[in-house]
């Protein structure tokens, strides 16, 4: 299956989309923050990229500004919850910026496995996403 890196400072998410995403054979790789994580994209073959948008040190935005600029191929899936205000308008920069989809926390699995499977089927049939 795939690899898959999360980035969340929450590690109670990071844990709960591990656990779901391993369960369906993926390999999952967790970084708390996007310095982080950039790091485990370029030790890593990496299929697909689950970003927060707001977090403390390396926020999503500037993180997925840096993967485009480093890893561009690579599915970008944004997920916020808020916790600040306007987190709405913060997944709409992450779609202009370079995610390729975006769920707003709460969200439920079923939700965020679907989102996964057409990610990472887009990435392997790139015909399917023109």
């Amino acid at each position: 299956m795939a690899s898959i890196l999360v980035i969340d400072d929450d590690q109670t998410i990071r844990d709960a989309i591990k656990l779901m995403l391993e369960t369906r054979g993926h390999r999952i790789h967790t970084a708390s923050d996007g310095s982080k994580g950039l790091l485990c994209v370029e030790a890593n073959k990496i299929d697909l990229v689950i970003t927060d948008v707001l977090m403390p040190g390396q926020e999503g935005i500037e993180t997925i500004r840096s993967l485009r600029r480093r890893a561009d191929k690579v599915p970008i899936l944004a997920i916020s919850g808020g916790g600040q205000t306007h987190f709405r308008d913060a997944l709409e920069a992450a779609r202009l910026l370079g995610a390729n989809a975006t769920l707003s926390k709460p969200f439920a699995m079923p939700e965020l496995t679907r989102t996964v499977d057409e990610l990472l089927s887009a990435r392997a049939d790139p015909a399917s996403a023109a």
